[in-house]
């Protein structure tokens, strides 16, 4: 999903849902997660082929402790990537981090609605070769994605 998306969607429900998170492989994460940290980041690359990149994203970073009764609401979560992300280019890719044993960096793929909750569904951010022709990769790997579908 795009920054704008994201902050329609929040801009559309009232302040007090819920928030879920769902891994691509159906797993929610903590519902006492902490939103640690709301970046723009900008990134200067160079490719395997030698080839010099620019990509910019935006991303949360969500992390949890042992205060179980704390929740993120919709309005607790729009004011934290409003505050931080307000100057962000709102067309970027919006990627969620957290670290569930190791850091993982997520896509966010849709959201649902159901009762006062709002669930975000998540996908594996992939990498993949940018300069096949180069590195003798005859074609770049498939995506793979669930879109809401517990594989």
């Amino acid at each position: 999903m795009k920054v704008s998306q994201v902050f329609k969607l929040l801009d559309s429900i009232a302040d007090d849902y819920n928030i879920i998170f769902k891994t691509p492989d159906c797993k929610l994460l903590p519902l006492h997660f902490h939103v640690t940290e709301a970046a723009s980041v900008q990134k200067k690359f160079v490719d395997c082929g030698g080839v010099e990149r620019e990509e910019s994203y935006a991303s949360i970073q969500l992390w949890t402790a042992d205060d179980y009764d704390h929740r993120i609401t919709t309005g607790k979560l729009r004011k934290i990537i409003l505050n931080n992300l307000i100057q962000t280019d709102n067309d970027m890719d919006l990627f969620v981090e957290c670290d569930d044993n190791s850091l993982t960096t997520y896509t966010v793929e849709s959201s649902e609605i159901a009762g006062k909750t709002i669930a975000f569904l998540l996908g594996k951010k992939t990498t993949q070769c940018l300069a096949p022709d180069k590195c003798g990769v005859k074609e770049a790997p498939k995506k793979s994605c669930c879109k809401g579908e517990c594989c």
